[in-house]
């Protein structure tokens, strides 16, 4: 079984401005929930996390109820949520109710940083309702006011109170060797969505091993890199059989508790 625990999809008009207007420019698909099921279908994916984000405050009840709306068998979707929305320690309730098993953060887009003190209670609802939380670390677009790294997010781990937080892109895309120094010290998961873009082969099974198998989640970050190369290239590392069955599913179902 394969798990894809980071992915993102979109209303058809979107899809097309995101295809269309990648930065920096990237020739991706038309990111549909009918193309994400295609690839599923072409990389034996069996079910896929998607992440939506809230980037605007006037945004998180369409981006979630567009969201919710495609989910199946094969997809499960999270909540987006915007922590200056007044209203999301009671979203988080309704998310909750509705069986949502967890919310995404992407700092630099959604122009907030997650060490300040006013969302420590965010967090700690988010904990109380047992969520996960997948945060977006190191690199991203169009700001580097709002970057996230792992010192960042020590800063107010306790405010999680060891609900599962899943630090994406092997714990921060291009972050600097005492960031991923701290990453085994924090209580983090981190998934693979685009370990093969920046970093090398010897440098991922390196971070596995620092940071253990049992903690690293299987991701693409579809539609930004291709299923079938994802699955390829975990397929072609010196991983077991049980060691590959635990990244690709095993550390996910038990997250979900599936």
């Amino acid at each position: 079984m394969i798990i894809d625990f980071h992915t993102h999809c979109y209303p058809l008009a979107l899809a097309k401005k995101v295809a269309a207007n990648t930065v920096p420019p990237q020739d991706i698909p038309v990111p549909t929930p009918d193309h994400l099921l295609s690839q599923m279908n072409d990389a034996g994916v069996d079910l896929s996390i998607l992440l939506p984000v809230a980037s605007r405050l006037d945004t998180v009840t369409d981006v979630n109820q567009f969201s919710q709306s495609v989910q199946s068998n094969r997809v499960l979707s999270f909540a987006a949520i915007h922590p200056d929305n007044p209203d999301t320690l009671d979203l988080l309730d309704e998310m909750k109710a509705r069986g949502v098993k967890g919310v995404k953060f992407h700092p630099p887009f959604q122009y907030f940083s997650l060490d300040t003190p006013k969302y420590r209670p965010i967090y700690r609802k988010i904990a109380d309702l047992g969520l996960i939380t997948v945060i977006h670390p190191g690199r991203a677009l169009p700001t580097k006011e709002h970057y996230c790294y792992p010192s960042t997010f020590a800063k107010v781990a306790d405010a999680f109170q060891g609900a599962p937080v899943v630090l994406a892109h092997m714990g921060g895309i291009l972050i600097e060797q005492k960031e991923i120094d701290l990453l085994p010290q924090l209580p983090i998961y981190v998934d693979t969505a685009l370990w093969s873009r920046f970093m090398s082969r010897d440098a991922f099974l390196k971070l596995v091993d620092l940071i253990g198998l049992e903690r690293v989640l299987f991701g693409t970050d579809y539609p930004y890199d291709n299923l079938v190369d994802c699955v390829k290239h975990i397929h072609a590392l010196p991983f077991s059989d049980q060691e590959q069955e635990q990244l690709f599913s095993g550390n996910a179902l038990g997250l979900l508790n599936r």
